[in-house]
Parts: C-alpha cells; structure tokens; sequence
C-alpha cells in the first residue's frame, strides 16, 4: 500500500525541508526572487538558482534537488 502522507502540508519532509531554508535564510530567500523576477520562468530560476548554491545540503543535512527548489519557487510565485 503506496503512504500519502503530507509533512505540514508539502509532499515530503524534503520538500518542506527545502521550502524552509529558502524562506527563513535571508541570503537563499533574496536570491530565490531575484531569480523569479529575472527569469519569470520557475523552471529556468530553478536551475539559475540551482547554480547559485554553495552547498549541496540544506543544514538539516537534505540534499538540494531540483523538485524541492522548483516547488518551493511556485510557492514564492505565488506569494509575490
């Protein structure tokens, strides 16, 4: 039997994860909407942003993915 189970609402514990640091770091934050508002393109800003970072772990110890930045990027979309 397949688990659907939502951490806080998002589709993992990874995802939230992701979705956390880029919104609390005021640096990952910043550069989060710089690459919406410059590329207007989530796909593109994920990648942009992807080649931005510095580490490949969140300090939780969860590795970046594309996914979680690219979901975590719709939900600053959305919010901006």
């Amino acid at each position: 039997m397949k688990k659907d189970i939502e951490y806080d609402g998002y589709k993992s514990y990874n995802f939230w994860n992701q979705s956390l640091y880029i919104d609390d770091d005021e640096n990952l934050y910043d550069l989060a909407i710089m690459c919406i508002h410059k590329h207007n393109n989530v796909k593109l800003a994920t990648l942009v942003f992807i080649d931005n970072l510095t580490q490949i772990y969140t300090p939780d110890g969860v590795m970046w993915t594309k996914a979680g930045i690219y979901n975590a990027l719709m939900s600053l979309k959305k919010d901006t």
